[in-house]
Order: structure tokens, then sequence, then C-alpha cells
């Protein structure tokens, strides 16, 4: 995130659940409250279209990207999270049954123009990150230097 920041682009998270549960998520974490936003109707995730069912649960899909997380860190990002958040008791349960198998996904929007989408497909299966920050730092750039010569 402080990447994001420096570069002006402002990370919000939305997730399905309740007010309770975003507190102790976000003291879990270190997430600034101020940019947790809480969705226990799923209806950001409904306006979205992101995608839920028995096919985004744990799959073939979420093999490749759990294996990745483990090579790159041994997994101590994932790990470390989760540890956090067992502690705190903060784990994060949807308000209703149906919300169980909905993924989320990562959008960059400047204003309501989208510049990136990714729709989880499996649990697990994540944007790439360097790919986000690179496109939400670009958008972040102004389009013209008014110190350039004309």
């Amino acid at each position: 995130m402080p990447a994001l920041d420096q570069a002006g682009v402002k990370l919000i998270f939305v997730a399905i659940g309740d007010e309770d549960k975003a507190v102790e998520f976000c003291r879990a974490t270190g997430f600034p409250p101020e940019r947790l936003f809480c969705d226990p109707e799923a209806r950001c995730y409904q306006a979205l279209r992101f995608r839920k069912g028995n096919d985004t649960g744990f799959n073939l899909k979420s093999i490749p990207a759990f294996r990745a997380r483990q090579d790159r860190d041994n997994g101590r990002d994932l790990k470390d999270v989760m540890r956090k958040m067992w502690e705190a008791k903060a784990i994060w349960r949807p308000p209703r049954l149906e919300f169980v198998l909905a993924q989320g996904g990562m959008q960059v929007l400047q204003g309501r123009t989208t510049l990136f989408s990714h729709y989880d497909p499996a649990v697990g299966v994540h944007a790439d990150m360097d790919v986000v920050t690179r496109v939400a730092r670009d958008a972040a750039k102004p389009w013209w230097d008014p110190r350039a010569p004309e």
C-alpha cells in the first residue's frame, strides 16, 4: 500500500460482511479501517458481477496459485495474515451461507472509467498485484507535464 499511497492512489477494500468483523479484521491485519467498506448484502459484488457458485470454490485453478505463493515466500504472507486473524478471532465469515462461494476481484477505476478488471475464478486466484500497481500508478500520473517545453 505505501507504493500506491505515494503515487496518489487510494486503495479501497469492499468485503461481504458486517462492521464488527471489519473492525476485527483491521485490528488483526493493520489495514486502515477508513478504507474498508462492508457490504452485508453483497450488492457491490453483484453490481461488479463477481463470480459465485459451486465452480468458484477451492478447485484445480487454486493449486497453481497456492503453489506460486508457496514458492515466492514459503506462503509467509498468507500464514502471517491468517495467524493474526486467528489470534484476534477475526476470521471472516459471510453473513449468509449463500455468500460462502462468492469470489472477489480487483478493479482499478479512474472516476467512472474501468482501467483494469480481474474476477477471481477460484479461491486464492487473485490479480497480479504488480500489474494492478503499475496500472494504478500510471493512471495517477498527470497526462501532461506543465514544465515540459511546448
